[in-house]
């Protein structure tokens, strides 16, 4: 008896199964649970004529004209790239405890020349092929570290712009610690988009985030993130999980200090220090998946009562909805991100990283921005079929094989994934399926209505 992938998980004493291929979810009883155990074990089991109707209900069987069938993918093999992180510096007036950047030097230092800079922004508009909307990301070390080539990449994008008829989309990833009015007021005038790095309460932050002479960042740091947050109220903070930091805890520091958006990252292993002990940063994510139940739990009640606002925040601030909507829409993900197809990161002297995680790195450097060509064949083809144990995986589909930079940091290769990542993973895969089994046909049309989750996308779309 051939079956279609599938997995079952039992929450709150109930038994859910996921049919992995069709994402979908099914409760069953016991007895069906048990039964599937066994044909796991022995394909020849035999079945009672009640349980293959169960079977059938839950879409299980192979059928003859699918078995055997390989699926194709008919994507193209390279992707054009729509957008870059833009190294304007590689230095950081921060040490972080954990960071992943080696200080924020990646490996090296500098300031990038604006003959560079400019040259970026053509290479960006050559690969970007007849995609019409790129996207620069400021990155760094801290980019207003270099805050007055920032400006002449922005006018000297703007007026290529025109010239060509693309239009760009301006983003900075920043500690906050160098913000002031003048600076703030480019942001606002330019629609440079701002992302805070800060990672929640007092003592979090000064144990996390320090400056390079020691002193603890956040009562430097926290007027000047008000003082953004008048300006560009929906600004998001980015918060990195170290050790056994509590992520609602975390949440709750970032909101009483104005963010309405937050956006939660566990601790990555450094790639550059290679004395550094592994052990170190490593996190229990029993917070995390506790931090999953309750939003799936709060997901559900704000959708049975039909409370848009709080789904809303929810939307912005939480884990769920969006693999939510993916696993709904059955829109399945080939890919983690865009490293490497749509999304590279661009060094201070013009090498082309697979992304910015990898800046600094020489075996995982694409090429230059003055020479031809891109050496990025290889992550063409996506984790999930590379990958066994992707492939295998009953959350393959919300996942698409996880961040490079994670799988290489605690698997010695970009192919394997994170056991640390599949964890959470996983976890939010089970969350996303209960919350699915327990919605109705009116839940779902009133979430779509609402933008809460969108309309299935077109079949001829290809999944990310």
């Amino acid at each position: 008896m051939l079956l279609k992938p599938h997995h079952i998980f039992t929450y709150h004493g109930n038994n859910y199964l996921i049919n992995v291929e069709e994402m979908k979810v099914f409760q069953i009883d016991k007895n069906t649970s048990m039964t599937l155990q066994k044909i796991s074990l022995d394909p020849d089991f035999a079945i009672s004529s009640k349980t293959e109707e169960e079977l059938v209900r839950l879409e299980l069987f192979v059928l003859e004209n699918q078995e055997g069938k390989k699926r194709t993918d008919s994507r193209p093999n390279n992707t054009s790239i729509r957008n870059i992180s833009l190294f304007i510096t590689q230095n950081c007036n921060m040490r972080c405890t954990y960071c992943y950047g080696d200080g924020g030097g990646y490996g090296s230092s500098g300031n990038m020349e604006l003959e560079t800079a400019r040259r970026s922004v053509d290479w960006l508009i050559e690969h970007s092929g007849e995609i019409k909307k790129v996207g620069i990301s400021f990155f760094g070390g801290e980019p207003f570290l270099n805050f007055p080539l920032m400006k002449q990449v922005v006018v000297y994008a703007q007026k290529r712009s025109e010239e060509i008829g693309k239009e760009f989309e301006f983003s900075v990833t920043t500690n906050a610690s160098m913000l002031d009015k003048k600076k703030i007021a480019f942001l606002k005038e330019n629609k440079v988009i701002p992302l805070v790095s800060f990672d929640g309460s007092k003592k979090i932050q000064d144990a996390q985030r320090l400056f390079k002479n020691g002193r603890g960042s956040y009562d430097v740091v926290v007027p000047k993130i008000r003082q953004l947050l008048q300006v560009f109220p929906e600004t998001t903070a980015r918060a990195t999980l170290v050790g056994l930091t509590d992520p609602v805890e975390v949440i709750r520091a970032l909101h009483e200090i104005g963010f309405s958006s937050t956006h939660i990252t566990v601790v990555s292993q450094s790639l550059f220090d290679f004395a550094h002990d592994k052990k170190k940063n490593l996190r229990n994510n029993h917070g995390m998946e506790q931090m999953m139940e309750v939003e799936a739990e709060e997901l559900l009640k704000n959708v049975k009562c039909q409370n848009t606002q709080s789904l809303k925040k929810q939307k912005i601030n939480g884990l769920l909805i969006t693999r939510l909507g993916e696993f709904l829409n059955k829109q399945k993900k080939y890919f983690g991100c865009g490293a490497g197809r749509k999304f590279v990161g661009i060094s201070t002297v013009g090498d082309v990283f697979l992304c910015h995680r990898f800046v600094g790195m020489d075996s995982y450097r694409l090429g230059n921005i003055f020479d031809r060509g891109l050496a990025r064949d290889v992550y063409q083809k996506s984790l999930i079929k590379v990958s066994k144990k992707c492939n295998t995986c009953f959350a393959k589909y919300i996942c698409g094989g996880g961040c490079y930079h994670e799988n290489l940091g605690f698997c010695g290769s970009v192919f394997e994934p994170s056991e640390k990542y599949c964890r959470v993973i996983r976890y939010s895969m089970k969350m996303v399926a209960y919350v699915s089994s327990q919605l109705s046909d009116e839940d779902r049309d009133y979430m779509i209505s609402e933008k809460i989750i969108m309309c299935k996308p077109c079949h001829f779309d290809f999944p990310v």
